[in-house]
């Protein structure tokens, strides 16, 4: 009976040790999106390698993204905003976002690609880092 107990002990003080390393320990890189000011609603962001190293990408979320274990190097970073839609409930809203769009909209990507801010290189060591990025410009046509 000793020896399952010190067996059962040995493992409870490993399992413990090593719940403590999952959360800060693993490499992460986030930040902040916007685009002329405003937080990027909904888009991603591109890691492109420029010399070697593997391409990652990262959701944003409410002017927010997290790469968790990004790859290590210098990346050129494009950012790409989406479009959000509300979708008129009434015939009313409907004619009122013709009349208020005049026949234009916006393309799915809203952000170009040559905006101020976009396509930037940075380097990423992989060590918890935070950049942010952001873009101006006039939305693509």
């Amino acid at each position: 009976m000793g020896r399952s107990r010190g067996a059962c002990w040995l493992l409870l003080t490993i399992v413990a040790s090593l719940s403590g390393c999952g959360g800060s320990g693993e490499p992460k890189l986030e930040g902040a999106v916007t685009y002329n000011g405003e937080p990027v609603a909904s888009g991603s962001l591109s890691f492109m390698p420029v010399a070697g190293g593997t391409p990652f990408g990262a959701k944003v979320v409410d002017g927010r993204y997290v790469a968790d274990k990004p790859s290590t190097g210098k990346f050129k970073v494009m950012v790409s905003g989406n479009r959000i839609t509300t979708v008129p409930k009434t015939r009313e809203e409907a004619d009122a976002l013709a009349r208020q769009n005049q026949g234009r909209s916006l393309p799915a990507n809203y952000i170009p690609e040559d905006a101020a801010g976009n396509a930037q290189e940075v380097n990423v060591s992989g060590g918890g880092e935070t950049l942010d990025f952001a873009i101006t410009g006039p939305p693509r046509e």
